[in-house]
């Protein structure tokens, strides 16, 4: 009789189950983190690269650099593409690295009540109160690139005062956001940019050169400030003294010019204490200065005649005569402190300020002679005697008084 073999079935032990679980959670923690670290290392690395977008972003907008050589502006009465347009080339070299887009323009002009802000937009027809898309891109290194704009030619009609210092400030914004801005038009450089020597003295600058000084005289001598348009160019090719640099000062009547410049950030207005004192030496018995206040502008007849390269205020226009104040003819200057006014019925030396702070404005001729502030008699000095002359200056800057005396110059007068 055969045996049946017996199979015996083996049995796992509870161990060897807790085993296989533990590893299925170890291998899903151990994935969990491989996930989390892949994830966060995509993460840092699309911030990185945001970041160096950024950066680089940051370094291209340091970069521009827009420069506007002269004449800055050009522009013609009328446009082909817009018969209703007056069309502008503004001229801008790109001295960086990057291109440049212009985004908006912006101008400004101080003078006008109507217009005080011009707001240009890009457009790629030629329309009022836009520029030339086309040509609003600047290439790297280009220079002397032309951007077009339009304002309106009619109803209203806008041009752009030409004149300094009545000057337009022009600013461009780029895509990046920089702004770089210019006057417009950009100050003569002759009326400027005084020669010879100079001294700068607060916010004036006096010019000591054959030009610098001037006079009118009754007799002896001429009846006008120096040869005839001695003061119409700068550098001046013949000399504004009278009669010669080292010829004697007449004795008796004269009214003095001189060139000043304004160097501060505002305009100055010159007050009524302002003088020309002259020191006698060896000084006479009595000791006294010989003043010569300032006295009324000159007429716009003299200013075009022989002062025509220097500042003509508007309030001066009032003022009659077709010739240049003689001692018999000069009116008292009236503006006094604290409170002085300058106008069509108060004319003053209003000395304009220049096109930023430390650059000096156009020149001025400032007419002395009066023997006493506000006065109309003119004063005079000893024949065949020598004198030390001061310049001595109050005036009103930025709203509050100062004064400045500069020794300026050495005369003999004749007999």
């Amino acid at each position: 009789m055969t045996k049946m073999k017996k199979t015996r079935y083996r049995r796992f032990g509870r161990s060897g189950v807790s085993t296989m679980i533990g590893g299925i959670i170890i291998l899903t923690l151990f994935l969990t983190a491989l996930t989390a670290m892949v994830l966060i290392s995509q993460q840092y690395d699309r911030y990185q690269t945001i970041l160096d977008s950024m950066s680089q972003q940051d370094v291209d907008r340091l970069s521009e650099n827009l420069n506007f050589p002269y004449p800055g502006l050009s522009n013609s009465n009328s446009s082909a593409e817009c018969s209703s347009c007056i069309q502008y080339n503004m001229i801008v070299s790109n001295l960086s690295g990057v291109g440049t887009q212009v985004a908006r323009i912006y101008i400004t002009q101080p003078n006008s009540a109507a217009y005080p802000l011009i707001v240009l937009n890009p457009s790629s027809t030629a329309s009022p109160y836009t520029f030339s898309s086309g040509s609003s891109f600047i290439n790297p290194g280009e220079a002397s690139h032309q951007v077009i704009f339009w304002l309106p030619g009619v109803n209203p009609n806008i041009t752009l005062v030409s004149s300094y210092p009545e000057a337009n400030t022009i600013s461009v914004v780029t895509t990046r956001g920089r702004e770089f801005s210019f006057q417009w038009p950009f100050p003569p450089a002759g009326a400027a940019v005084p020669t010879g020597s100079t001294v700068d003295m607060g916010p004036f600058r006096i010019s000591i050169d054959p030009n610098m000084i001037t006079y009118t005289t009754t007799s002896p001598g001429p009846t006008s400030p120096g040869p005839a348009g001695c003061a119409n160019m700068d550098p001046s090719p013949t000399p504004c003294l009278a009669g010669g640099l080292y010829n004697p000062f007449p004795a008796k009547g004269i009214v003095f010019y001189v060139k000043l410049y304004n160097l501060g950030g505002s305009n100055i207005i010159l007050e009524d204490k302002s003088a020309l004192i002259a020191h006698q030496y060896p000084a006479t018995a009595a000791g006294n200065p010989f003043p010569f206040y300032v006295g009324q502008p000159m007429s716009q007849s003299c200013y075009n005649a022989y002062f025509a390269a220097s500042y003509f205020d508007g309030s001066w226009t009032n003022i009659q005569g077709n010739t240049c104040p003689t001692p018999s003819s000069i009116g008292g200057y009236n503006v006094t402190y604290p409170t002085p006014v300058c106008s069509v019925g108060n004319p003053c030396y209003n000395i304009p300020s220049g096109p930023a702070l430390g650059q000096p404005g156009q020149e001025e001729y400032v007419l002395f002679a009066a023997n006493q502030m506000r006065g109309t008699t003119p004063n005079t000095l000893a024949p065949s005697s020598t004198y030390e002359v001061s310049l001595a200056l109050y005036y009103i800057y930025n709203g509050y008084e100062y004064s400045m005396t500069l020794p300026l110059l050495d005369v003999s007068t004749g007999t």
